[in-house]
């Protein structure tokens, strides 16, 4: 097992003629490094006075990065399996038909383990991102450099996973589950890289001193199954934050359905969420909001309280899970208002409904 090596005993391994460990294996154990970079900065920040406020946030990092560290280094024995096991298929008999599509058949279960393998790498690396981001935001400012280090390590995680997939890709025979593997990997560094893009914007301005002071609002937010890619604000962007279908939904055209967003959120007091379309979502998935523009106001906020996109389909369409289809942003309520009747109002006509005013 890698995490029961030494650092010399598994670059000893890495640097050998051996096929095993390979890219895959120094992918994954790149992302437990940078999960244990994450966990330092929370231990810098967990009891220090200073930083009391961000304690449980940083607990809650650093348990959650714990578990993904894990996940990593299992991960990267998994790998060295998976790529074991083709081989062991390759070597099979292949003398008559019979053995022949038993070892197809076997080559090709082999590499669909070894491909999902990294791409359940680069997945994991989206669950930890947003952790280190918190660290990033929140964490000892004396140690933000090393969550932003956390951070380039687990993009290496990353891109080296999309390489593994990509050279498995090439010798995959079955176009259906090639191209799921090819969206599963397209999405997933898409979202890396908006991610990393926004942990090294916040690392900068923390380092700089020129973070914002006031203004950040504080969201619970539960998620409702381990796949959905978790929210994330991306600096020098829209402040709009994207929203993802936590399910495959397929609809015919003239079919209205409840897409499950896959999050609920215990919204700041005084604020409510407006939700409305992505300008990509009528193009690229042929459906309109029904309501046209969602409003979620402080008290939809418990255990069960999930949110929902209506969409209504112009066209067949498939929305695959992850899919962007909607954004939202909060916003304070509007203030208490008194109505007073009168009869005439003082202002100047401009012309009616519809009008932009008196020629």
């Amino acid at each position: 097992m890698v995490k029961n090596e030494s650092i010399e005993g598994f670059l000893g391994r890495l640097s050998s003629e051996s096929p095993t460990p390979g890219g895959g294996g120094a992918g994954a154990l790149s992302g437990a490094i940078g999960c244990a970079l994450g966990r330092m900065v929370a231990h810098l920040t967990i009891g220090r006075k200073k930083y009391a406020e961000a304690e449980e946030r940083m607990i809650r990092s650093d348990e959650k990065l714990a578990i993904l560290e894990e996940t990593f280094l299992q991960l990267a024995d998994r790998d060295e399996e998976a790529f074991q096991g083709f081989m062991d298929a390759m070597k099979r008999p292949k003398e008559t038909e019979e053995e022949k599509a038993d070892r197809k058949e076997a080559m090709s279960i082999a590499l669909k383990d070894a491909t999902e393998v990294p791409l359940q790498v680069m997945e994991t690396v989206l669950e930890a991102f947003p952790e280190v981001h918190s660290l990033a935001i929140s964490g000892n400012k004396n140690a933000v450099s090393d969550a932003g280090a956390a951070a380039n390590m687990l993009l290496s995680a990353l891109e080296t996973g999309a390489e593994n997939v990509r050279i498995n890709l090439a010798s995959m025979k079955d176009e259906a589950i090639k191209d799921d593997y090819e969206r599963r990997m397209e999405s997933a560094l898409r979202s890396g890289r908006d991610a990393l893009k926004a942990i090294r914007n916040t690392v900068r301005s923390r380092v700089e001193g020129t973070e914002r002071k006031t203004g950040m609002k504080e969201i619970t937010v539960k998620y409702f199954n381990d796949q959905i890619e978790r929210l994330r604000y991306v600096d020098g962007k829209s402040d709009w934050i994207d929203l993802r279908a936590a399910e495959e939904v397929t609809m015919k055209a003239g079919e209205m359905k409840l897409i499950p967003l896959g999050v609920a959120m215990a919204l700041p007091e005084g604020y409510e969420a407006w939700i409305v379309p992505r300008s990509s979502t009528f193009k690229n998935f042929g459906v309109l909001q029904a309501n046209s523009f969602g409003v979620v106001d402080e008290s939809y906020s418990g255990d069960g309280d999930q949110w929902y996109f209506p969409a209504y389909a112009v066209r067949d369409t498939v929305i695959h899970q992850n899919d962007r289809i909607c954004q939202f942003r909060i916003m304070k309520h509007q203030p208490e208002l008194v109505f007073n009747e009168t009869d005439v109002l003082e202002n100047e006509t401009r012309g009616g409904f519809g009008s932009t005013g008196v020629q």
